[in-house]
């Protein structure tokens, strides 16, 4: 007698191992989409400040004068503390604090980013009116959880110019061109 029946439905094992590889290609994406948020936050935070950046260099060409770019405290005056939102503003007379008003604010970063400046414990970095650096040139430190690549320096040298230094061998340094070593 044939007593072969229509097999009915899955074994244990075979339910365990798709289990397993829908938890590993969870796990894959979920990494891969993290890396690509954390890239996009970051990639968008770099090109905030380049924006910035050139707007108050264009700003002080404009005015014929000084405008200072930094985070304003509570009692209105430059702070180092790059977790608040980012002003522009005129400061003819270089006091840290606006003159007639602000021209721009970029939001604070927000917890998924790290900003530390490297102004020479200013917390600021001013444009004069021929948009070159007035004073001391400086940089941030942006430090981006789940990206990629980490840490990213942006730089303003003493012409006005932006750059933006990543690190690209992952080591979690990077050799400024004085051979300052800078991580989060």
């Amino acid at each position: 007698m044939n007593t072969l029946k229509a097999r009915m439905g899955y074994t244990l094992l075979e339910i365990l191992i798709v289990v397993i590889l829908l938890a590993i290609l969870t796990t894959w994406a979920l990494n891969s989409w993290s890396s690509l948020v954390g890239n996009a936050r970051q990639k968008t935070m770099v090109n905030d400040y380049h924006t910035l950046f050139s707007f108050a260099r264009w700003q002080a060409a404009s005015i014929s004068g000084i405008v200072t770019i930094c985070p304003l405290n509570h009692s209105n005056r430059c702070t180092d503390d790059w977790s608040l939102p980012v002003q522009v503003f005129a400061d003819m007379d270089r006091d840290g604090r606006p003159d007639d008003g602000i021209y721009r604010t970029m939001p604070s970063p927000g917890d998924y980013i790290t900003v530390r400046s490297r102004t020479a414990d200013t917390g600021y970095l001013r444009f004069s009116a021929n948009g070159m650096v007035h004073g001391r040139t400086g940089g941030l430190i942006l430090c981006t959880r789940g990206a990629t690549t980490e840490l990213v320096y942006v730089a303003v040298n003493k012409g006005g110019r932006f750059r933006a230094e990543y690190d690209r061998d992952g080591d979690g340094q990077i050799i400024t061109a004085s051979g300052d070593a800078l991580s989060c």
